[in-house]
Parts: structure tokens; C-alpha cells; sequence
């Protein structure tokens, strides 16, 4: 889901004053506005704005608009006039084209760039002077631009016109971005969330085989695995870069957590988000838990009901963040885990470790880098920036005890990157190795941020960072300009950029995520508690003010809840629609807001009492929500007066809203014991959902009524509920629910090498799909079949089910379905004998492949197109073949296939004659082989 949009503009800047300032003054705010309606950021990028043409000309400020260009992408605006713009020294071409080829007439596919010429008489009556400069090079970049697929305004000669279609062009964007963008559902765009914190913290991370080689073993081994060792070992970046190298492992899934990066430092959030995860995954029917009592209960049986179906890793980072001052502790992690579930996780020394210590567990202690360690290490990060060491400065890294730290280690490597001069590295380099540990290392780099970003005496560093360490969750960068007083975007964004290795950017927000560097910033800039709640108040005022914000409901409850404001809470959450936009976004931090409330003498009954006393003047939408929250909350009373409002004969509600009802008044009885009323409630609801034709509904209402029946002593197997269901759903002729139950179950028997019954239920899935028009089941029927025929030898069967794959990939833009089903093909034709078509086809899916991101399914088909090459007698192309397998499999870690690589390379080596070569990679392969514990073929 789009958090934020970002537009760069660009032209030559004395000239084109007039449209900048109207850009920023006027339009941009006019686009904001608009974004606002959509809950999407918007921030114009006017890097020039404040900074003159002579200072433009450092190098440095050319590189860093290359960085916003990427940043603000796919949105870019062009606006010239009649100046070129100044071509630096050794340079074909003006800053400004080059700006122009990056960011719209070389850029990717799906860019959105607009172009605004202006005409020569506006140019004469706004500077008075036309003249151009380098006339030749200025016509022959407007006609590439006239001549390009871009929508350009040509020839503008008043500045309102030029604002209106500015404001035209990018809303016509920002409808277009927003509706080709996939939304979200919470559940979805939290995972995302988590993924992105993982790539962060794996960015710089170091490569080290034996703990990597005990993290996959204890994945297969399951139970709990704690991973533990010093601060700034590596403990996070490696539980990182292991995750996402599994996040897409057909057989587990991974559950991937943060705990120590959320701002509200709870067990109940990453909780709800496991229970969510697992049951979409598994297609688990159980009613969202309630309380926290019944939350602790939901995680033990959702995760037994998952182990029946397959397995699940659970990667939980600073499991000691979590605090241990409620009454449920660690109780709502399982002490026994079912069978082939694992939980991977780290935790320094504290409390927490000592309790996970008393379970049953193994553990995984991470050292410290070796001195060897240390010299790869600085020699690959090095490489990424085209520096090296001499052998005095690695002496000099090898030699320093804290360099064993990667965390130390990679910030102080940063750091020396920086330095231009050759000459004083030797000094630099031991005034940062004097630091006794990480937080005086972070110190030295804030003192250079302050030199370096502290432009004008405006003390930005240390503003921005007041402002972030009284955010919770961190502030936008449109949030942080206004509250930096209009901050120009030229002094901003080299900061910014400076701060990536440290901070990172979730749901459109930035925050710091190293707690050393937090640490480190409270120490070096001496923040008082005062301070910090001094900025707090700042930003609650800030949010107050700014009711267009589009967070503003989000952060300002958790604002006032800081500062102590309950009364300003109860107010902001007692208004209907802040209350419903908040409840939308979480009804758990709704629900956790409320208990504060309570605490406070601020019941939400109270809160919304005009509303329970004539619950018949609002809208049903919003007393659905308000019974949700209450029969969460368990505030019975007030949940059955709403529910009861909404159930009535006669009332007003839609039949969809009592449906829901019907199921909120189930759970009610459930939690009360009372099965029988349980069951009335979710018979109504089935019978609601029938008449709607509402086949989510009727499958959910189905699920409930048969968890009713395990309540009540019905002990069948979750494969045997999964059947009744299904048969439930094909009586109403629940189409989707059909597939995917077929599928599930398919899988089951695939798996217990029941291939005849899976085959069986592939087909009936394969049907059904294809009767629904569900492309995503009938690719995954097809592509099952597939692999069922290939491995039964009948050839042809698995070509027609691989092209129809082939097919429905290509109708709905699936990259996954269509590169697997372009390999299998090529496997096909390859039996057949018939390898120039294998070849074109190992082609296609390499060349997808790199262009999706698949570096997993592109060196495989490297690897083949390698093994065809070599069949014809081509050992140079088959080379070349291998040698880009090798490498890439050696970039992304996969251990299994870069020792394949290296071997499939070593053999077209000896068929070449180059026997030294190919004995070394032979050897090097065998080595990774033993190392991670695989044979090779």
C-alpha cells in the first residue's frame, strides 16, 4: 500500500525562480491536500530551494539529486526555459540534462515524468533577458524531450496555467499510482513491514557458514533455539540475513517479528500478528481472540491446529525487549512446541534469558570476528565503494579488540569512507580506534554529522534528532520539515541520506533502529527528560493543530498517552470518527488506548454514552464497530445493547452488517460457556450469510459452528474438519472455499506420498478454478499436476499442464508461476530430446528471473543453459554460463548451489583443458559441502 509519494523537480534554477515558488508556495500544499484524502504523504522535492548555483556545483550535491531522483521515483518534474544549466568540468552534458536522462528519458519502465517548456516571452518579462546559453545542446534536449512518450507543456506563457496543469499532471498521477498499487490488508502490510526491518538489519551483514549451517539445523529440528552473545556480534543482522534467505521456502513458513523496533514494547501485537499470519497461511478457521487471556490461548492452539499442516518458524529478534511486569510474561509463548514448529530467537543477558534458559532448548552463542574475519570483512565492504586498505591500516584493524564487533567493525568502516585524503587516514583511522566501545564510536560519527549537516548554525542534527526521540514510531519527512520550521529540502536531505545506515523508513516513517545509536544520540547531545518531554508536547501541539495530517489519529492518541493528557485522549477518542479510522487501522491499540482510559476513570462507556443511549441515531457501520470493540474489551453489556440494536426485527441495519453481529453475539455466548447460545448465534449468521450469498461469511460461520463442536467433546483431526468443511462448501457451491480446500488437501497427501489421491484432488481443484475463473488456483492445480506427471515419467501429460500454467501466469502477471512453469517446460523438452527449444526457453526464464528478483530461478536456468551449452561442444559459452552462476549464487550466500556452481564450473573447466582452475573450484566446492553438511551430485 502507498504510504508516500515524492516528486523531484529539476531545471536550471536563477531562471525558473517563479515556478519554483509557486510549486512549493502553492501547488505542492494543493497536491498534499489531495494525497491527504487518500491517507497518503506527499512531498515535493526542490533540492535547489535555498542553496545557490555555486553551491550546486559540488560534487557532491550532483550525487545526492541522483539519490532523490531514486527516492522520489517513479514521480519526476522537467522545467526549462532558455539556460542549459552548467556543465561540469570533464562532463558532456549539463547537471540538469543529466538530472532529465536519469530521472525520465533513461528511466524505468512506469515512470510518471512531466515536462513544462516555457515560452521565450515569459522568460523576457520575468529575468528580462532570453539569451540562451549553449543554444545548440539546450534545442536538442527540448526535441528529445518534444519527441519522447512524456506529457509536455510547450510553450506555457502565464504562471497560472503552468500551476494549473502542474496540479493536473500530478493528480492524474497520483490517481493513476493509487489505483495500479495493491492495497494491503493490515495483516499483509505488518509482514511487509517486518520484511523491510530484516533487509535493513541484513544490509552490512557478516557472512559466517558455521552459525548459518546450525540456524538451518535447528529450523528442521524445531523446538526453541536461543541465539545469544555479546552486544554488537551480530545477533540481529544474522537472524536477519537467515530469515530472508527462507522467507519464500515452499516447505516452512517463517514468521519474522521485531520486537525490540516496535514502539509499543507489548507481546500482544506481535501475538495477533502471528495468530493472523498462520491462520491466512494455513487457512485456519478460529474466531479472533478477545482478551489478553484468550489471546495467550489462541497462540498454543493456533499454532498446534498449523504443526497438522505444515511446518512454521518463528524468528523472534530481542525477545528480552518485551517487559515481564504483567501477569503473563513469556506464558503466551509455548514452553512445548508441536512438531515442526521451531522458534529461533535473540536476547541478551537479562531476566528474559534466564527464564527461556529453564525450557527445554538449544543454544547457538555467537562469537566475536577473528582477526582473519576482520580483514574480509573490511576488504568486502571496502569493495562495494572501490576503496582498500594497506596492509598497515588492516594491521591496525586486526590489532583493535573492538574491531571484532561487526557492529563496530562496519560503523567505523563507514566512517573511514568518507575520508578524501589518503594522507590523513593513518590519523583518522587511530582517533577512531581510540574509542573504547560502540556508543563513543557513534559519538564520533554524530560530531560528524554535525560538522557536515549543521548548515548555517540551524543546529539541524540535533533538532531532527530531538524530534525523533519523542516520536513514537518516528516522524515523516514531511512531518519533520514543518516541525523543523521549513527546513530547505538542500540541507535535509544529505542528512537524511547520511542517517539511512542508522535509521529506516516504516509506513512512510523514519526512525532510528540501532538502540546503541539511540543511546548514543540521548548521551552526545545530553537530552534531558525535560528536553525530550518538552518535544513530546511540541509534537502533540503539532498534531492538534494539523487534523489534515494523514497520521495524525494514529500517532497523537499514543502523544497524549505519553504525556499523561488523558482527558485530551478520552476527547479525541471519544469522537465518532477518529474513533473509527483509528479502530480500522488497529483496533488493538484502539483496545489498549481504552484500558489506559479506564485506569484513569475514563470508561468508553462513558465516552460514548449518547450513543448507548440511542443507539438507534447512529450508523450501523459505526455501532458494528463500537460492538466489536466491546465484546473485545469485554464490556458485555454494552456489546449486546449494540448488537442487540443492530439484530432487532425492523431495524435499519444492512443484512451484511446483522450477519456480522449475529457472529459477534457467538462469540459472546462461547466466551460465556454458553455453547448452545454460541450455536443459535452462528446458525443465524450461516443462514444471514446464505441469503446474502456471502461465501466468506458462510465458510467462517461453518468453521465456528464446527469449533463448537470440538468444544463439546467432538475430538476429529483438523484433516477431518477441513473435509466436512469442504463438503459444506460444495453443498452451497463455495467455489473459492472448494479450491483451496482441495488444494490443502492434496498437498496433505502429496506429502505422505499418497500420489494417486493427490492427483485425485489436484484435478478436482484444477476444475473447479477453471469453472470459477480463479487463475491463481488453476495455476497452482496445474503446476502441481505437472510435477506429479514428470516424476511419473509421462511427458506430455506435464507439458499440457505446464503450458496451461505457462498461460494463466501470463494473463494475470504472476512472475513466480510463470518462471517455475518456463523451467519445467524446458526440463519437458530437454527429455525430449529437443534442446534448442529447452535452451530459448532457460532463456526466457533467466531473463525473468533477473528482471523480477528470482536470483534463486535465475541460476538455476544459468546452470542449465551452462549444461545445454557444454552438450553442443560451445565449452566458451558454457563458460561464461557458469562463471555468472558462480558469482551470483556467491552474492546471495545459497551455499548448496554455489558449491553446484562451482562444481558444474570446474567440470567445463577440465573439458577445457584448465586443469589448475578446475581442481581449485573442485576443492573449493567439496569444502563449502562439508562445511554446511550437503554431498554433492
Amino acid at each position: 500500500m502507498i504510504k508516500q509519494l515524492r516528486v523531484f523537480v529539476s531545471s536550471t534554477f536563477n531562471d525558473m525562480r517563479a515556478e519554483r515558488s509557486l510549486m512549493v508556495g502553492k501547488i505542492f500544499p494543493m497536491v498534499a491536500a489531495y494525497c491527504h484524502l487518500r491517507q497518503i504523504e506527499f512531498v515535493g522535492v526542490d533540492l535547489r530551494w535555498g542553496v545557490s548555483e555555486e553551491q550546486s556545483k559540488r560534487g557532491q550535491t550532483v550525487q545526492i539529486c541522483m539519490d532523490e531522483i531514486d527516492r522520489c521515483r517513479p514521480l519526476f518534474i522537467g522545467m526549462i526555459g532558455e539556460r542549459y544549466g552548467w556543465i561540469p568540468q570533464g562532463s558532456p552534458v549539463s547537471v540538469t540534462e543529466k538530472e532529465i536522462l536519469y530521472g525520465a528519458l533513461n528511466a524505468p519502465e512506469g515512470t510518471e515524468a512531466f515536462f513544462y517548456l516555457r515560452d521565450k516571452s515569459l522568460t523576457e518579462s520575468l529575468i528580462g533577458s532570453a539569451e540562451s546559453d549553449a543554444e545548440e545542446l539546450l534545442n536538442d534536449l527540448k526535441a528529445r524531450i518534444r519527441a519522447g512518450s512524456y506529457p509536455v507543456m510547450d510553450g506555457y506563457r502565464d504562471l497560472e496555467s503552468f500551476g494549473e496543469q502542474v496540479y493536473r499532471d500530478l493528480c492524474g498521477a497520483v490517481d493513476r499510482l493509487v489505483s495500479r498499487t495493491p492495497q494491503l490488508d493490515p495483516t499483509a502490510e505488518e509482514r511487509a513491514n517486518q520484511c523491510f526491518l530484516a533487509q535493513r538489519h541484513a544490509a552490512n551483514v557478516v557472512s559466517r557458514p558455521d552459525p548459518e549451517k546450525q540456524l538451518d539445523e535447528a529450523a528442521a529440528r524445531g523446538g526453541l533455539t536461543l541465539i545469544t552473545g555479546e552486544p554488537g556480534v551480530g545477533k540481529t543482522s544474522l537472524l536477519s540475513a537467515w530469515a530472508l534467505g527462507h522467507y519464500e521456502d515452499k516447505d516452512r513458513y517463517i514468521f519474522l517479528y521485531f520486537l525490540g523496533e516496535s514502539s509499543d514494547r507489548d507481546w500482544e501485537q506481535p501475538a495477533r500478528q502471528l495468530i493472523a499470519e498462520v491462520k491466512e497461511h494455513f487457512s485456519l478457521d478460529y474466531p479472533t481472540p478477545g482478551t489478553r487471556e484468550e489471546l495467550r490461548r489462541a497462540v498454543h492452539i493456533v499454532l498446534n491446529m498449523a504443526a497438522k499442516k505444515g511446518k512454521l518458524c518463528l524468528v523472534l529478534d530481542r525477545l528480552d525487549a518485551l517487559p515481564l511486569s504483567d501477569s503473563f510474561g513469556l506464558s503466551w509463548l509455548p514452553e512445548e512446541l508441536p512438531e515442526g514448529v521451531s522458534i529461533l530467537t535473540t536476547a541478551d543477558e537479562g531476566e528474559v534469558l534466564d527464564r527461556l534458559r529453564k525450557r527445554l532448548h538449544h543454544e547457538l552463542h555467537l562469537e566475536k570476528l577473528t582477526p582473519d574475519e576482520v580483514e574480509h570483512v573490511a576488504g568486502q565492504y571496502l569493495a562495494k565503494y572501490s576503496k582498500t586498505l594497506g596492509l598497515r591500516h588492516l594491521a591496525m584493524l586486526k590489532e583493535s579488540e573492538n574491531t571484532a564487533y561487526p557492529l563496530y567493525l562496519i560503523t567505523l568502516l563507514n566512517e573511514i569512507r568518507h575520508i578524501g585524503r589518503h594522507n590523513i587516514l593513518t590519523e583518522q583511522l587511530s582517533e577512531y580506534l581510540a574509542c573504547e566501545n560502540i556508543l563513543q564510536l557513534f559519538e564520533k560519527v554524530l560530531e560528524r554529522f554535525d560538522r557536515e549537516y549543521d548548515e548555517e548554525g540551524s543546529h539541524l542534527p540535533e533538532r531532527m534528532f530531538r524530534l525523533l526521540l519523542a516520536s513514537p514510531g518516528g516522524l515523516t519527512e514531511s512531518e519533520l520539515l514543518s516541525l523543523l520550521e521549513d527546513v530547505p529540502q538542500a540541507y535535509f536531505a544529505p542528512l537524511h541520506i547520511a542517517l539511512e545506515p542508522y535509521t529506516a523508513v516504516s509506513n512512510g516513517a523514519i526512525h532510528i533502529t540501532i538502540s546503541k545509536f539511540r543511546q548514543a544520540v540521548q548521551s552526545y547531545y545530553r537530552f534531558t527528560e525535560a528536553e525530550i518531554s518538552e518535544s513530546r508536547n511540541t509534537l502533540k501541539d503539532w498534531f492538534t493543530v494539523h487534523t489534515e495530517a494523514p497520521r495524525r489519529n494514529s500517532v497523537l492518541p499514543c502523544l497524549l498517552k505519553e504525556s499523561g493528557d488523558h482527558v485530551g485522549l478520552f476527547s479525541l477518542l471519544s469522537d465518532p470518527d477518529c474513533f473509527s479510522e483509528l479502530w480500522q487501522r488497529n483496533k488493538y491499540k484502539a483496545k489498549e488506548y481504552w484500558a489506559f482510559l479506564a485506569q484513569n476513570g475514563h470508561s468508553a462507556s462513558e465516552g460514548f454514552q449518547d450513543i448507548l443511549t440511542e443507539p438507534g441515531s447512529c450508523e450501523s457501520r459505526m455501532l458494528l464497530e463500537l460492538g466489536e470493540m466491546f465484546t473485545e474489551a469485554g464490556c458485555i453489556h454494552e456489546a449486546r445493547t449494540i448488537l442487540t440494536v443492530i439484530t432487532a426485527e425492523g431495524s435499519s441495519a444492512e443484512e451484511s452488517q446483522k450477519c456480522q453481529a449475529y457472529g459477534m453475539l457467538g462469540n459472546i455466548s462461547q466466551r460465556a460457556g454458553k455453547l448452545r447460545d454460541a450455536e443459535h448465534w452462528y446458525k443465524r449468521k450461516y443462514v444471514s450469510a446464505k441469503e446474502l450469498g456471502d461465501r466468506y461469511e458462510q465458510q467462517r460461520s461453518l468453521g465456528n459452528l464446527g469449533l463448537i463442536s470440538l468444544m463439546q467433546g467432538d475430538l476429529s483431526s483438523a484433516q477431518k474438519s477441513f473435509e466436512s468443511v469442504m463438503k459444506l462448501a460444495n453443498a452451497l457451491n463455495h467455489r473459492d472455499a472448494q479450491q483451496i480446500a482441495l488444494g490443502n488437501l492434496g498437498s496433505i497427501a502429496f506429502s505422505l506420498g499418497e500420489a494417486d489421491k493427490a492427483e485425485e484432488l489436484f484435478l478436482r481443484q484444477k476444475a473447479i478454478s477453471r469453472d470459477s475463473g480463479n487463475s491463481a488456483g488453476l495455476i497452482n492445480a496445474a503446476g502441481a499436476l505437472g510435477v506429479l506427471y514428470l516424476k511419473k515419467g509421462l511427458l506430455s501429460e506435464a507439458e499440457t499442464e505446464f503450458r496451461l500454467q505457462e498461460a494463466e501466469s501470463r494473463k494475470i502477471g504472476a512472475a513466480d508461476g510463470l518462471s517455475t512453469s518456463l523451467g519445467n517446460l524446458a526440463a519437458v523438452y530437454h527429455q525430449k530430446g529437443e534442446r534448442n527449444r529447452a535452451e530459448k526457453l532457460f532463456e526466457e526464464k533467466r531473463e525473468l528471473c533477473h528482471r523480477t528478483g528470482q536470483a534463486l530461478g535465475e541460476q538455476n536456468a544459468l546452470g542449465n543453459l551452462a549444461r545445454l551449452a557444454a552438450e553442443r561442444g560451445c565449452l566458451p559459452t558454457a563458460l561464461d554460463y557458469a562463471e555468472r552462476r558462480t558469482e551470483l549464487t556467491r552474492s546471495i550466500r545459497a551455499a548448496r548451489q554455489y558449491a553446484e556452481a562451482l562444481q558444474q564450473l570446474s567440470e567445463i573447466e577440465n573439458m577445457m583443458e584448465r586443469e589448475t582452475d578446475a581442481r581449485q573450484h573442485q576443492l573449493q566446492a567439496a569444502a563449502i559441502a562439508k562445511q554446511h553438511g550437503f554431498s554433492l551430485p
